[in-house]
Order: structure tokens, then sequence, then C-alpha cells
């Protein structure tokens, strides 16, 4: 796509007059094209809405019937430009190597700074605009998502045809990002592109190969030279941890060290491990069948592939266990599922919160910690394929970095998405915008600190998924599990989740109407919706008893064991579903 074609009108800035005939679509697009000129010649504070009705031949107030405010101005030619620019940008499919790409980008780009001058300007001063205005910094935020998307795909390309061979995505993506961004924001400040930049950028990816044919070889020649000067490493990495430790709830840590004369990795069941630099590492897990304990398997391997293996004990001390009578553990291992590489699980639970103090949703991780495994054992999510946050890895950033960044990786069109939130939940004051609270989300600054669900919805759509589930043990009066208030003050909001449109490919299975607070069974050391969600899974919700679980079937379980519960504690709750009931969420064996 060219830069003419980035934007679907320009108008001539000689004319002058209400626009005839009433075509609000045009007017808008001329008020968004006259305000970016101003924005980006005066600043946000500098530009005048006068200006820019003058420029579009229409009255002040008329800029007022389209946009709201000032600020719905800024924020909507900033939407209208980025999708502009990055669309007219972005490498086409047909690029095969890296400098064919950049050349691509580069024309692009001079095309575009050329004919349309004023949406790189704005863009350029974003970030100053940020600063000054920090309702802006969102702005931002998406810029960073354009550009990511569009570095990663010149970096996947390079790596692809063996020009950035010698780097990792994340690495060649920083490389483009920083050579690229360094050249617009050059040219920018300079209002003049220094002669034969693009030019000399396009010669050092066109050497690219050679540089990396040269940084292999040397790599290999350093490798042979140290294995000369180092007596090769010859014996295993050495594991000090215990064969056996015995605890008294299902949740437990394991401490140990790994000594070695050089570099190593370090997996428990498969899973790769942070060790610090003495050598010390911790890995938290969950017993699900207390009967039997859970035997853990880690491996260490040192840069000259000696291995060693260790197998771990993890017993519990049933009698100082508290499972309260008439409660079945949650034993994810009665179902069985076959692994599906095309299914995807985000899973979050937040107990403890960072400023609410002694308002604890109760049960939460262990909620979180349980579910992956059913997400593995009766879903079939590979576990390479989950992403577990809990309590601060359930912060708002690493959340955001999970649906905006982690999930698009991992995912890929054409997926079943599952989403499992256990944790606090609020709505907006109208009671229109229903919001999950971050380990560091604030109940006072909502619209600061929380997610909304529906922006959730939205992160989630653009992988283009074949379904998405989400399970949402939380509620939305304002209250804890413990019916403790998050706002002094606040008053229950009166909207049920279901009233709020949805996906089609979409289901949400909701804890209780937003009215109702979403409780917990103290006895059981689980959520109610959660421990029945799981209890539902292992086959109790399967009716008709032909291996299958519906939608319709687990919310019909639900309903009945969760309204029951709560009766015994003289209180409602009714879970919720939205979506298809005759969708079959899994089989098993």
């Amino acid at each position: 796509m060219t830069p003419l074609e980035v934007t679907s009108y320009h108008y001539n800035m000689s004319t002058r007059g209400r626009p005839k005939g009433g075509d609000s679509a045009q007017t808008k697009m001329k008020i968004i094209d006259a305000a970016r000129l101003e924005f980006a010649k005066n600043g946000y504070d500098g530009a005048s809405i006068m200006a820019i009705a003058t420029n579009v031949g229409i009255a002040p107030s008329a800029v007022y019937h389209y946009f709201q405010s000032k600020e719905k101005l800024y924020t909507d030619v900033f939407e209208q430009t980025s999708n502009a620019i990055w669309e007219s940008v972005t490498p086409s499919e047909d690029a095969s190597t890296l400098l064919d790409a950049m050349r691509e980008l580069l024309d692009d780009s001079r095309q575009l700074a050329e004919q349309l001058p004023s949406y790189s300007d704005f863009l350029a001063s974003l970030p100053i605009e940020a600063r000054l205005h920090p309702e802006f910094s969102e702005l931002l935020e998406k810029r960073a998502v354009y550009q990511d998307r569009t570095f990663r795909r010149l970096a996947s390309i390079g790596i692809a045809s063996g020009e950035l061979g010698f780097l990792t995505e994340d690495e060649a993506t920083e490389l483009i990002r920083s050579i690229v961004m360094g050249w617009f924001f050059e040219r920018h400040f300079r209002q003049a592109e220094i002669p034969n930049s693009g030019e000399s950028i396009l010669a050092m990816f066109e050497h690219l190969p050679k540089l990396n044919e040269r940084l292999k070889k040397e790599a290999e020649e350093e490798f042979e030279k140290k294995k000369k000067e180092l007596n090769v490493d010859k014996d295993s990495p050495e594991i000090l941890v215990a064969e056996a430790i015995t605890v008294t709830s299902q949740a437990y840590k394991l401490k140990g060290t790994v000594k070695d004369k050089s570099d190593f990795f370090l997996e428990v069941d498969g899973q790769p491990i942070k060790v610090n630099k003495n050598g010390e590492f911790l890995f938290e897990g969950f017993i699900i069948n207390t009967n039997e304990g859970e035997e853990l398997t880690i491996v260490a391997v040192d840069r000259w592939n000696n291995s060693t293996q260790k197998n771990v004990k993890i017993n519990v001390d049933l009698k100082e266990m508290k499972v309260a009578k008439g409660y079945e553990k949650l034993l994810p291992s009665k179902v069985k599922a076959n692994k599906d590489g095309n299914k995807i699980a985000i899973i979050i639970g937040i107990e403890k919160y960072e400023y609410l103090t002694n308002l604890d949703a109760a049960f939460a991780n262990r909620d979180a910690n349980a579910f992956r495994e059913y997400a593995v054992r009766a879903l079939g999510v590979d576990p390479s394929n989950i992403n577990l946050l809990v309590d601060k890895d359930a912060n708002r950033p690493k959340i955001l970095k999970a649906l905006k960044l982690w999930l698009p990786q991992v995912g890929g069109e054409n997926r079943d998405i599952y989403l499992f939130f256990a944790g606090h939940g609020l709505a907006s004051d109208d009671g229109k915008n229903l919001y999950v609270l971050p380990q560091d989300g604030d109940a006072s600054l909502l619209e600061d600190t929380a997610i909304t669900r529906s922006e959730i919805i939205k992160l989630l759509q653009k992988t283009n998924p074949k379904s998405v589930t989400m399970f949402f043990d939380t509620c939305y009066s304002g209250q804890t599990r413990n019916e403790e208030t998050l706002v002094a003050n606040l008053r229950p909001v009166r909207i049920v989740a279901d009233d709020q449109e949805i996906p089609n490919n979409f289901t949400i299975f909701t804890a209780s109407a937003n009215d109702q607070t979403s409780g917990s069974i103290e006895q059981a050391k689980h959520g109610m919706f959660s421990y029945y969600l799981m209890k539902g899974m292992e086959g109790e919700a399967d009716k008709n008893k032909d291996k299958k679980i519906s939608n319709g079937e687990l919310i019909a379980y639900l309903k009945d064991k969760v309204s029951k519960e709560a009766f015994s504690q003289n209180r409602e709750q009714e879970p919720n579903l939205s979506g298809d009931e005759d969708k079959v969420l899994f089989s098993y064996k």
C-alpha cells in the first residue's frame, strides 16, 4: 500500500464553508486532518480549536459536535494516524529477505514523509505530549505495540533468511527498532534526511549474511580454542536437594542448589527453572493427589552436555492437612484428554493485593494452581502453552504483556484459548464497565490501574482464535469472597454480565450475577465457583455420561451446586453462562 492510499479522504486546505449535504464522515475526516497539522505544529497545549475549525471551514462548536473534547480529538487523530502509517510501512508478505523488506520500508517511509509530512511529525511529538499529559501515556503503549508488530515481522524475515541467524528474535527486533527509529527521528529533527543514510542502512543489511558467516566461524574457533585452553568438564552437575520432603498443605516449595565447573541449565518436570549466581533455585508446586503425593524429576545439564537427574518425593501429612468432611479433594487425574498444540491457556490467581490491606481473595492462588492441572489433564493444553500468573506475577503490566505479547507469539490464528481469573472484580460507578483487579490495582482508581473485561476480550480477539472460553471466579458487587467491602460506601451494581455483547466464538462462565458476592468454601480451601467448576470437569457435570461435557451441562451443574452451597451460607450466588450451551467444552477418556 502506498502512502497516498493510507487514508480514504484528504481535503483541499483552501476549501471553506460548511459541507453541503451533511456528509458527516467527510467532515469528521477533515477535522482529523486539520487537527493533525495543528497538533504537529503547535503541540497539544498550543493547538487551537478555532484554528482547526477555520481550516475546515466550520464553526468551533461543530468540532465539539463530532468530538466531545480536545483530548478525544487528539486520541482519534492518533488512532487514524497510527493505523495509516503502520499499515503503510508494514513489510509485504512477498518479502523473502530482510534486505528487500528494509528497502520497501525505507521507500514507503520516505514517500510518506514527502507526501504526508504531518503524519510523522505528529507521531514524533507524542513522547513529549505524553510527558506533559499522563492521560496520553496509553497512546505510547499502543504505538509500541504497532512498532513491535512491524519490527518483529522484519526480525522473523531476517532470521528465516539467515541474514540475522546469529541473533534471537528479541535481539533482532531491538536491533531493527534501534536502526529504523534512529533514522526516523534524525530525519524528523533535521527536517531532512542525512544524505545516503538510507543507502548506508541497506548496505549494512546487504553485508549481514557475510557477517553472519564470520561470526559463526569466529564462535566455532573460539569454542575450539577454549576447549584446548580449558580442561573439558567431564563431571556431571551436582544437585543438592532433599530426596523427600513432607508438607502439611497441597501447596509446596522445594529449594535446592546445583554445582558445576561450567555453565548449566536446570529443569524441574520439564520446566526451565531460574538459578541465582550461587546455583540456588526455588520451585513451587501444587499437589493434586494427596494420597500419593508428588514426585519431581530434576535435570541439570552443563555446557559439555554432562547431565544429572534426581527424583524428589513430596509427601503430604494427611493428619495435619485440614480438609473438611464432605468435600472431596480435587482429583484432575480422574480425567484425561489428548494434548493439543492448538490450545493455549492464561491462568491468573490473585489472593493478596498490594493496595487492599487485609482484603484477600481467599484461596485464589490455590484455585489458579489447581486449574492449571485441569487445563493440562482435562482440556488437553500442552504445559508449554500455559502462562500461569499468581500474586505479584499477576500485576497489570504482566497481565497485559501476556495478552498483548506472549499470546500472539505462542498463539496465532485458529487456536482454542482458555482464560481463568480468580481474584477481585469491580464495576464502574455507572455499572457499564466491568473490571478485573490486578495485583497492583487500586479499587479507588479503576480506570488507571484495573483492566476492563471488554479490553481483555478485544485483545483475545486480535489473535483471530478459533474459540475462547473464559472463567471468572470474581464478582462485581464491591465485596470480597468473605463479603468485606472493597470500597467504602460502594453501592452494589445491578447489571449482569450476560447483558454485555460478546463475539460469537466466545464463551464466558462467571461465578455470580454482578449484584452478588462470589464466595469461598473455607473447609475445602477453594473458591466456591472454582471448586465446583473443577469437580464438574472431573466428570460430575457429565449428565448423560457420554464422556463429553458441554457448556450447558457444566453451567447446569454449577448453578445447582453453587446456589445450594451459597444458600447454606445464608446468601445468594448463581453462576452465569454467556455463549453457546450446546458447544462441547471437552471430551475425556
